[in-house]
């Protein structure tokens, strides 16, 4: 009898350790969301990825300017009028990651975009930046972005 309890809670063990392995850590969650932010939002221009990614009241500081929802629609709005034939390519190299409760995680990272067109390199441009990230109901979502432009490469 002890031997079938033994081999009940080495089973429920392996398992808990098996789930627990295989779902990624909620730092990892908050870079793949930057991740999906800059290639949705800022690449694609899929103005509906907004909701998803954002807060309600998100918030983008860059160089100065105050963005938010629904100053990027807009934007949007205006880009797709004017389709391009250059494309971005995102690349992030994370410098630190921090849970700082339960429900926040912030980030610090350097965002490159890599400017082509027909696969022709056609120049980078380099951002430092970091984001505050919250966890809600639906998953983890920024309600602020801070991006100060580096340089420009073309």
């Amino acid at each position: 009898m002890n031997k079938i309890y033994l081999l009940i809670l080495l089973l429920i063990f392996s398992f808990s350790l098996t789930a627990q392995t295989n779902s990624k850590s909620d730092e990892e969650l908050v870079k793949q969301l930057i991740r999906d932010v800059f290639e949705d939002i800022y690449t694609d221009f899929k103005t509906e990825k907004l909701k998803v990614h954002h807060t309600d009241d998100f918030l983008l500081l860059e160089n100065g300017d105050v963005w938010n929802n629904d100053s990027l629609v807009n934007y949007h709005i205006k880009r797709l009028k004017n389709p391009s034939d250059v494309k971005r390519i995102n690349e992030i190299d994370f410098i630190q990651v921090e849970k700082r409760s339960k429900n926040i995680i912030w980030v610090a990272y350097h965002n490159y975009a890599h400017w082509t067109r027909e696969e022709k390199h056609l120049g980078k441009t380099e951002w430092s930046e970091s984001a505050l990230a919250i966890k809600t109901k639906k998953g983890w979502k920024l309600q602020l972005l801070h991006s100060t432009w580096v340089k420009n490469e073309q």
